[in-house]
């Protein structure tokens, strides 16, 4: 193997704190097209929902952007880490992982297009809901990918079923529940992100406050409770032996406690905080709780990840390294202007949609003393 530039947990640091960033990204953009679907549905007939889902619809496109973006990061890292079992998973499933680039942009470009119509005042169920199943089957993709990387078991199997990669990691039992858990996460934390950004806004949020607050954490609370019933499901369908070996790990086992915890923590003081009046040291409760939570899962993923290695006698701590100081120095280097422009890119997007929903505002009032 070609030496890291880095140690192992240096590497590993900067693998779990990208992916930690890239899903949050997801969460927002992904898991809010499915609210913002769900609120425009509901605003057919309520138009305190529809002008709800026409506010944070201008969020969406921007979200996508940052978790493509952030999502480089962690591939690249897992690939320096892991590379020689993601670069075979990737070949045996290369057809539908190639979809990967095609369904992104079809979805990203359905997905501006869902939003325009919504600031629009128009709706279209169709285009909505073809952008969520475009951005979902990616994180379906990735799901197969990163399950059957760790599955060399039944690699031979799958070559010799499909020599041009055309296979999906189906016949693993963990496929589906882990996808349908990264679902219903990404859905929970928009309506999250939804009640705690409409606790802060104050009263120049162009939406109803209150009902974005009792919406939000609702669906956050009810569908974090069926997480935890799904959760199990996850553990359950690991082979037996890797289930002993990560329940009697002390890092793993460890997270599935504090995760499982904090989760049903946070969904419960989110029903409490459904109340306006909780303000905003009342919405951080479950917001905080629940990025423990977060935190949790992404280490129990690397524990699982390595433990699952191990069967097949890899341990990523035993790869040679030999420190590069000009790529660090080039890394650190990218990260301080990588902030920079983040600044500057924030500061640009909400001073414009600052002025924009001002001049929108000042339209419809002339347009109604008219």
């Amino acid at each position: 193997p070609v030496p890291l530039p880095l140690p192992v947990p240096a590497m590993k640091a900067l693998l779990l704190v990208s992916f930690g960033l890239h899903i949050l990204c997801v969460d927002v953009g992904v898991g809010g097209s499915i609210v913002c679907l769900l609120l425009a549905w509901l605003g057919r007939s309520s138009l305190p929902h529809r002008e709800l889902a026409r506010a944070i619809s201008w969020v969406l496109p921007p979200a996508v952007t940052f978790a493509i973006t952030l999502g480089v990061a962690p591939l690249l890292f897992v690939q320096v880490l892991y590379g020689r079992f993601l670069y075979s998973s990737s070949i045996l499933m290369a057809v539908p992982w190639l979809s990967f680039i095609l369904m992104l942009i079809v979805g990203y470009a359905l997905l501006y297009r869902h939003a325009d119509l919504l600031q629009k005042g128009s709706f279209s169920p169709l285009t909505g809901i073809a952008s969520a199943l475009l951005l979902l089957w990616l994180g379906f993709l990735w799901t197969n990918n990163a399950t059957l990387m760790l599955r060399p078991d039944r690699w031979a199997a799958l070559a010799a079923g499909s020599m041009h990669g055309l296979s999906l990691n189906l016949g693993d039992p963990q496929v589906l529940p882990r996808f349908l858990h990264m679902f219903l996460a990404m859905t929970a934390m928009a309506g999250l992100m939804l009640a705690v950004s409409a606790a802060f806004m104050g009263e120049r949020a162009p939406f109803d406050r209150a009902l974005a607050r009792r919406f939000g954490f609702a669906l956050f609370a009810r569908i974090t409770l069926v997480q935890l019933l799904v959760g199990p499901l996850i553990v359950w369908f690991q082979p037996s032996e890797l289930r002993a070996a990560f329940l009697g790990d002390k890092f793993a086992f460890g997270a599935i406690v504090v995760g499982a915890l904090a989760a049903l923590s946070a969904a419960v003081t989110a029903l409490a905080q459904r109340d306006p009046r909780g303000g905003k040291r009342g919405a951080l409760i479950p917001f905080v709780l629940i990025h423990l939570t977060i935190a949790a899962m992404i280490i129990l993923r690397d524990r699982v990840r390595d433990l699952s290695l191990a069967r097949v006698g890899f341990a990523v701590e035993t790869t040679p390294v030999s420190v590069d100081l000009g790529a660090v120095l080039a890394f650190l280097v990218a990260v301080v202007l990588l902030a920079f422009a983040w600044r500057a890119m924030l500061r640009w997007l909400f001073e414009g949609r600052g002025a924009a929903v001002r001049l929108s505002a000042h339209k419809e009032q002339v347009e109604h003393d008219a």
